[in-house]
């Protein structure tokens, strides 16, 4: 009907579709259509968000809409749109063919990304790999900064293209300085260890208990007066971590506090706030002020290096470079992340010395190594380039991936992560094998266990085999990474002949080797079972038992099941070696480096012994060896 109107009533309908579909979007995120007339509001209110969305997508195609009820269909209205009243269900098949009709309709790049991840991954239908880059690449050529990540990932590691790291350094550039506007923006200090899944127990794990009785100690200390405590618990408003929310105002009463013990930290971080403007309004004078107190008292490092920062853009002060660089040269020599970071700025740039990119890498690294975001993402520059160092693409996209987990697209392993304490399985999936796609190695050993936990929808990822061979696709995409882990499971995947692989137990045994190799107690034990028992590899007891005694030495939680393997080892080494495998049995008890045993675990041990002693004579009667 929107054609035989006309052209000009065709954009007439157009133009109200868009409309509607703003308001309905506005109504989604709990705006109740800000700026809409009452006319058009009751539209929306009497159809439903939905339904106009829907009418806005299929009649007049119009990119918003078909992201907004693909991302509703794919993620739920709980994770895109929290402040909504309403509900959908989850619907994947429904998410895929909103993507890649809306990809072809309309060429918006959000839609082209969205249809590469439900083609990679085989949400809705068939994974499809050829259209899946097909459609990432044409989103990463209109500006999609999540289409570059997951394409720079895929050129540096090799996964479903041809290795190029130049090319991925080319295509994470531009993810990386997104990165480093949101860790600026959200002042994200700390590199969080993302947790394992096969790791923890869900039953048991309370993410929040450690960090609360952390954290209660020090507002305890706080309360009591203790200006180091008072600073902590300042830290922790200044930049919401540890269950705390971010507070400008409590993070300045707390400093205040302990600068007026006179806590040096306190001013430095007081002089830091008022040079950024947060929760008060910007002042350099004032900034100086605290930094000039700090330093006069203790010689603060991090006062040093941000009176340097005012210095180097004459904020507050005269502009003067070499003041600068020897402020930034007095805060390094304390070991100061920030005093390191910006000496290395100024050897790059030639700020108060002449250029010296050796230096500069040298105090790039020595601030990325505590974690140092900017530093990160220039020492990785550096790496690229070959300026200043021997030229490494891997190590500097490397940097970059780590920098990246700060980032925006590092928030879904957080989501995840929560969704799955939470006991939503196939949320977490969703989320974690999206950040797999971005390359994150943990994610993709997540969405590995996930696959193979049984914990998951088979209405939504298929069947059992269907998901062993997800979970055995991903961990071998995490062992491309030298993920131990990873190749202890796809041991066990080659061991078992599942996830539509068969049987190998030379395979299985090299992977188990690898693992061990890289301090893998499960993988020690493995191959010393292996050995025993003369599966992928030549029966050697005496090798057995060595791989046996590592797995205990390597995680204390293996004694017990190594003891109790080492019986039975005992019992098996007998029967198939006959006598002269007694004396050798006593011998490689005592063998330096075996299982270290107690007085009781030795009595039981020489009890199982006896019985295993007196079954191999037995075997030897009735053969007629004695």
């Amino acid at each position: 009907w929107v054609i035989e109107a006309g052209w000009g009533q065709e954009v007439d309908t157009r133009s109200r579709l868009e409309t509607l579909a703003q308001i309905a979007l506005e109504k989604l995120s709990g705006a109740d259509g800000i700026g809409a007339t009452s006319e058009e509001a009751g539209e929306v209110e009497k159809l439903g968000p939905i339904a106009v969305l829907e009418e806005a997508a299929w009649t007049g195609n119009i990119a918003d809409a078909y992201v907004a009820l693909g991302d509703l269909c794919l993620l739920g209205a709980e994770y895109q749109y929290p402040n909504w009243a309403g509900t959908h269900p989850r619907d994947l098949h429904a998410a895929r063919s909103l993507y890649l009709a809306g990809a072809e309709r309309t060429g918006d790049a959000r839609l082209h990304m969205r249809a590469g991840v439900v083609l990679a991954t085989g949400y809705g239908g068939e994974r499809d790999e050829a259209k899946s880059l097909l459609h990432l690449h044409f989103a990463a050529s209109a500006g999609s900064t999540m289409a570059m990540r997951m394409l720079g990932f895929f050129y540096a590691e090799g996964v479903r293209v041809q290795h190029d790291c130049k090319r991925a350094a080319m295509l994470l550039r531009g993810g990386a300085e997104r990165d480093l506007e949101y860790i600026e923006q959200e002042q994200i200090q700390l590199l969080r260890e993302n947790v394992r899944l096969a790791d923890i127990s869900v039953d048991e794990y309370d993410p929040l208990a450690e960090e609360q009785e952390v954290v209660q100690y020090y507002e305890f200390s706080a309360y009591t007066g203790d200006p180091a405590a008072q600073v902590m618990v300042g830290l922790l408003h200044l930049v919401g971590e540890y269950g705390i929310e971010r507070d400008y105002a409590s993070a300045l009463d707390y400093f205040e506090r302990a600068e007026l013990q006179e806590n040096t930290d306190a001013m430095a971080h007081l002089g830091y706030m008022y040079s950024r403007g947060l929760g008060i309004e910007a002042n350099n004078y004032t900034a100086r002020r605290y930094f000039e107190q700090a330093i006069s008292l203790d010689g603060n490092a991090l006062a040093q290096a941000h009176l340097g920062i005012l210095y180097l853009h004459g904020s507050g002060v005269e502009k003067n470079e070499k003041t600068a660089f020897s402020y930034f040269t007095k805060a390094a020599a304390q070991k100061s992340m920030e005093g390191q970071y910006n000496l290395g700025l100024a050897w790059l740039n030639g700020w108060g010395t002449p250029v010296d990119n050796k230096k500069a890498v040298e105090h790039f690294r020595a601030a990325a190594t505590h974690g140092h975001s900017l530093a990160m993402f220039r020492l990785g520059e550096l790496y690229i380039t070959g300026k200043g160092v021997k030229e490494n693409c891997e190590a500097g996209i490397g940097l970059w991936r780590i920098l990246s987990e700060r980032g925006a697209s590092g928030e879904y392993l957080k989501d995840a992560f929560e969704y799955f304490v939470d006991g939503d399985f196939d949320q977490a999936l969703i989320l974690y094998e999206m950040a797999a796609l971005l390359g994150y190695e943990v994610a993709e050993s997540n969405t590995a266990w996930l696959y193979e936990s049984s914990k998951l929808s088979e209405e939504h990822f298929g069947g059992r085999a269907v998901q062993e061979a997800n979970a055995f696709r991903y961990y071998l995409f995490a062992s491309r990474q030298r993920s131990a882990d990873a190749h202890l499971r796809l041991g066990d995947f080659y061991f078992y002949g599942k996830g539509g692989v068969d049987v190998n137990y030379e395979r299985s045994l090299a992977l188990y080797r690898y693992a061990s190799d890289r301090e893998n107690a499960q993988a020690a034990f493995n191959v010393g079972y292996m050995h025993e028992n003369g599966l992928g590899v030549s029966q050697d007891f005496h090798l057995a038992k060595r791989y046996y005694d590592m797995a205990a030495t390597k995680d204390p939680d293996a004694y017990i099941p190594v003891m109790l393997a080492l019986v039975y080892w005992a019992g098996h080494y007998v029967y198939w070696e006959g006598t002269p495998a007694v004396y050798s049995l006593l011998e490689l008890i005592e063998t330096p480096g075996a299982v270290d045993l107690d007085w009781d675990t030795m009595a039981l041990l020489t009890l199982c012994l006896a019985f295993v002693v007196t079954l191999g004579i037995r075997q030897l009667i009735l053969t007629g060896q004695v």
